[in-house]
């Protein structure tokens, strides 16, 4: 049983950007920073961390409790240890945890790692120079939502701007241009959530193309600005996984169709409707879509007895028709059908959306899971730093 609250922390600091140089290690005490390069030069005011813990019992747990100081005084990263139950553990237990400093204020002060359970012993320190960088750099490639997107979706660009408080606002995009211009807005924190999430910037619905895009981020609507991020723009003429859901045509409320689409470009449907005769009907198709229309062969089932009295072995099958299906939105397209089944006739109607299935939408933002950025990890992984203001 191990009884000693005794440990051993690590602090392994890994830069967003790679750097080069040899590996430079300060070690102070229990507590060691393993940087390319000192003094730690950031450009910008984002810095992404990584904690590496090391313990001598697998019950001792550490955690990130808060991050304070200011750029004259300098950045405490405060952590305290936990012992979890008395466990039996390996000799040296290892444990890492991300961290993400954001809104690092202009200055050159020291870093410091220190043990909030232990009356703040410094634990290690390293020396950052943030430098007051105006340039509005973003991460490449930039990302789109839907990733794949279709003729059917409404486009997002979505950008992991370094200034969380700074927001950008679309200027200027033609569908059949190479460029999108993005107009830089003033600084403001005050809407800010504590999850950092990725600014969603709408695009539209977009013609089919595949071209390389250029972004463009301008300080003012008369400026030219500079070439930001360059990224492949997709877009197909293709039916998307958010065109299911329920359909029926307007003027006919009573019956309708509901759609599911299935992988390998298949789709499938359920009409719930009656026959000539006015007896229920329950028409079920398969088949493949090309483009914006879908060719489906249908199958109409009979025999069935209401439960518990069900009896599988009595249900029919029969093929009954074909079944095309033309979508000219997301949310309306038409439906025209050929039939050999006594009972019924050939036809056709408009289809218009009721519903959509839950998560998916052609026209709605992007999830919230879709806004998450990569270098954030979950909840005590983030510190967000008031910009140009002193620190709690």
């Amino acid at each position: 049983m191990k009884n000693s609250l005794s440990t051993t922390l690590v602090l392994v600091l890994i830069l967003a950007h790679s750097m080069t140089g040899q590996t430079v290690s300060a070690q102070s005490g229990a507590a060691e920073f393993i940087v390319s390069t000192e003094p730690l030069l950031l450009s910008g005011n984002r810095m992404n961390l990584q904690l590496q813990f090391v313990s001598d019992s697998d019950s001792i747990f550490w955690r990130i409790v808060d991050v304070s100081g200011d750029a004259d005084a300098g950045i405490d990263i405060r952590v305290i240890s936990e012992r979890t139950a008395e466990v039996d553990g390996p000799e040296v237990t290892l444990r890492r945890q991300p961290l993400t400093l954001d809104q690092l204020p202009a200055g050159n002060y020291p870093l410091r790692l220190v043990d909030a359970g232990n009356d703040n012993v410094l634990l290690d320190e390293l020396e950052v120079v943030v430098s007051q960088d105006d340039a509005f750099n973003l991460a490449a490639p930039v990302r789109l939502w839907p990733a794949l997107p279709t003729t059917m979706d409404q486009v997002w660009l979505l950008l992991d701007v370094p200034d969380q408080c700074e927001s950008v606002q679309l200027l200027a995009f033609v569908d059949t241009s190479e460029r999108i211009t993005l107009l830089r807005q003033p600084p403001d924190c005050s809407g800010l959530a504590n999850v950092p999430q990725l600014q969603a910037v709408p695009l539209g619905t977009l013609s089919e193309q595949d071209q390389q895009m250029q972004l463009i981020v301008s300080a003012s609507e008369q400026s030219a600005g500079d070439l930001t991020a360059a990224f492949r723009l997709r877009v197909e003429q293709r039916l998307p996984a958010s065109m299911a859901g329920s359909w029926s045509d307007p003027e006919q409320s009573g019956h309708g169709i509901n759609l599911e689409m299935l992988p390998g470009d298949r789709i499938g449907l359920s009409w719930f409707s009656f026959n000539q005769l006015g007896d229920p009907a329950w028409l079920i198709a398969v088949g493949d879509h090309v483009g914006l229309t879908a060719t489906l062969q249908a199958t109409i089932v009979s025999g069935g007895v209401f439960p518990p009295d069900f009896n599988p072995d009595l249900i029919e099958r029969s093929p009954w028709g074909t079944i095309e299906l033309t979508f000219s939105s997301c949310n309306t397209g038409s439906m025209r059908w050929q039939t050999q089944a006594d009972g019924f006739s050939d036809g056709e109607m408009r289809l218009s959306r009721i519903t959509s299935n839950p998560g998916q939408s052609c026209a709605g933002p992007p999830p919230a899971a879709a806004l998450r950025p990569a270098w954030y990890q979950g909840d005590g992984s983030f510190f967000r730093l008031p910009s140009g203001t002193s620190l709690p």
